[in-house]
């Protein structure tokens, strides 16, 4: 399945990246600190993007936060907001 190769190529990466800050020879804070806001950048906008598709199917598997993918808006939100129907309108 494409969506669990697409998983694993982030798990591997996100992997790769902590090693480096954890065990990494030389790697200066800023630079540390930098990829470490990176890699949760990155995770928040991959659940959000999960959270988008979640009318689809099941997508909490794929998603580093499950609760934050379960809780982002979908297509049908977005859509409702801009014309003014969200929730306690």
């Amino acid at each position: 399945m494409v969506a669990r190769s697409v998983l694993a190529g982030h798990l591997e990466a996100r992997h790769r990246v902590l090693t480096l800050l954890v065990q990494g020879p030389g790697v200066a804070t800023e630079a540390a600190v930098k990829l470490n806001h990176l890699v949760r950048r990155v995770e928040r906008w991959a659940d959000l993007l999960l959270g988008y598709l979640g009318n689809l199917g099941a997508v909490g598997e794929f998603a580093v936060d499950p609760d934050r993918a379960a809780t982002s808006p979908t297509p049908g939100d977005a859509r409702r907001a801009r014309r003014g129907c969200g929730p306690g309108r």
